[in-house]
């Protein structure tokens, strides 16, 4: 599949998500998502899991914030008011199935797709910026520099986390990690020698390839009216 067709596969999982929201376009993402996998061979299922593993406080957070704090009646009415209420039990629940979607739709798509391609094809669907005045090709070279730079920022971040782990205050470890690691960040920018950097060329995707967003959006479409 073309680099542009899988990008924007992906915009349209994520949109449709977004706009729907409901159990039944989660459910639907979902299956696109297990036959894409099932499809590349599984690619990317460890890296998918160590990604799932790290969102473990937001899944936590979204349980309270809809569980605890959207009203209806208490799921379990012997708890009184510290009881979740069943709206926010399955509102909580489709929000935690649509991240966990989302994360694993955007694993498989960088899993699939090389840095040159993701870039070209970025590079490609920005051509109507410059209707407006703006520049893609900036826009373009802006990407590949985050994506240098993030492999980089990587060890720096861990080493930073492990040496502040006595401190008694997490928040002021967190926060004076943080300020260390956009300080090295800094300076590694500024010893970094000037050089020339390609933005990948991308051509436009065959014809028949755009059926599949097409029908991708379409299948949201209709289980909206189901």
């Amino acid at each position: 599949m073309h680099p542009v067709i899988r990008v924007i596969c992906f915009l349209v999982l994520a949109t449709s998500l977004s706009v729907g929201g409901g159990w039944r376009h989660t459910l639907f993402a979902a299956v696109l998502v297990v036959g894409a996998y099932s499809v590349s061979r599984r690619r990317g299922l460890a890296q998918l899991s160590k990604m799932l593993r790290r969102l473990r406080w937001l899944w936590l957070s979204l349980c309270v914030v809809y569980f605890w704090f959207t009203p209806g009646p208490a799921l379990l009415s012997a708890l009184g008011r510290w009881s979740p209420t069943v709206p926010g039990v399955q509102e909580g629940l489709v929000r935690a199935a649509i991240l966990a979607v989302l994360v694993a739709g955007a694993n498989l798509l960088l899993q699939t797709t090389v840095r040159e391609q993701l870039v070209g094809a970025i590079h490609w669907l920005c051509a109507p910026l410059q209707l407006f005045g703006l520049s893609r090709d900036r826009f373009a070279l802006r990407l590949v520099l985050v994506l240098e730079t993030v492999p980089q920022v990587q060890p720096l971040r861990r080493v930073d986390g492990s040496a502040g782990a006595t401190d008694v205050n997490r928040i002021r470890r967190l926060g004076g990690a943080a300020a260390a690691l956009f300080a090295d960040t800094l300076a590694r920018a500024a010893q970094a020698p000037t050089r020339q950097i390609a933005i990948p060329a991308t051509g436009a995707p065959p014809l028949n390839q755009w059926s599949w967003p097409l029908l991708i959006g379409l299948g949201f479409w209709l289980i909206g009216f189901i």
